[in-house]
Order: structure tokens, then sequence, then C-alpha cells
């Protein structure tokens, strides 16, 4: 626990920094290739700004947060992987409850994304994703980006490799136990005339 309190809050913060800063990042990317113009080569061009930024963000996040840091202490293995895994199972567990609270309506949903941006800022954008499950697997996605960063982080700076089964199986149930849950709340709250097609 002394450990893992630390590790957790410095995975959070990370986290949170990461989606911003590459949130942000992706905005102005896209408006600045819109604003020059490359003559119809403006996705490629997108693509390739994109990639290089997020690849920029991925070094200097292991450079001045990582680094030091994880060569501080004796990590575990399972305390770098719950560490790691907290902040996205902990916000799909939310999301999902947010949901079926509000009686699966989206609107009604969103009240609860400033405690969600709190958790986990890549779960909280439901007004742009417009669907629960959408939200819950575009984060998914992110997350697994930000986890494959610290993968690499840890083999590098604490020369220790995290066995990716044992990232992947507990973020595999929780996301399929929200998926079953988010469906049947959909399901139940249809409207009468959409049941059955």
């Amino acid at each position: 626990m002394r450990t893992f309190l630390p590790l957790a809050f410095w995975y959070w913060l990370y986290n949170q920094l990461f989606f911003f800063l590459g949130a942000l990042g992706f905005f102005v990317i896209h408006f600045l290739v819109a604003f020059i113009g490359f003559g119809g080569m403006d996705t490629l061009a997108s693509a390739i700004l994109t990639t290089l930024y997020a690849f920029i963000l991925y070094k200097l996040f292991g450079r001045f947060l990582w680094r030091n840091r994880l060569q501080q202490y004796n990590f575990s293995n399972n305390t770098l992987i719950y560490a790691s895994l907290l902040p996205l199972i902990l916000g799909s567990v939310v999301l999902t409850a947010s949901f079926a609270i509000a009686d699966g309506k989206i609107y009604n949903t969103m009240t609860a994304m400033p405690m969600l941006a709190a958790i986990n800022l890549s779960l909280s954008y439901l007004p742009l994703a417009k669907s629960v499950w959408t939200m819950l697997i575009l984060g998914s996605i992110f997350n697994l980006f930000t986890l494959t960063c610290f993968w690499r982080y840890c083999r590098k700076y604490l020369q220790q490799e995290i066995p990716w089964l044992k990232l992947l199986i507990p973020l595999a149930i929780c996301l399929v136990i929200c998926t079953i849950v988010i469906y049947g709340i959909t399901i139940t709250y249809l409207p009468d005339d959409k049941v059955g097609g």
C-alpha cells in the first residue's frame, strides 16, 4: 500500500494529462491543417502530425515523469498492474452505474460527467460520443494506448516486463460486464414501439 498509492496517483495524473494534452494537440493540428490546406492530402498530413505529436508526448512523459519515479521504488508486477488499470476500471464502472441510475437516459447520465472527468478524463465527453457504449469503447482505446506507453516505460526504466495477459484479462472482464449492463439497460428502457423492431 505504501508504494501503491503514490504510483496510483502518478499514473492517474499521467493518464489525465496525456488525454488532455493529446486532445488539445489533436484539435490544434486539425485546425492548422484545415487552415493551411495540403491540396487533398489533409487526412494524411493530420495523421502524420498527430502520430509525431503522440510520440513527442510519449518521450516527454517518459523523461520527465516516469524515469526517476519508477526507479525510486521497487514496484512489484501486481502493483504496476493494479495502479495502471485503476483509472479505466473505476471510470468504466462509474460510467455504467451512472447510466443505470439515469434509467438509460443519455441526458441524465451527463450529470455524472464532472465526477467521471475527475476519475478518467477520457470517459467524460459523452455529448460528443452520443452513446454510453461508444464512450466506453473510445475511452478504452485511449487507455490501452497509455497502458502500452506505461508498459514500455516499465520495460525501459525498470527492466521489468508486465505480462500483457495480467493486464488484459481483468480489463476484458470489466468491459464485458459493463457492456452487458449497458445493453440490458438500453433494451429495458427502449420505447415499446421499438422493442422487437
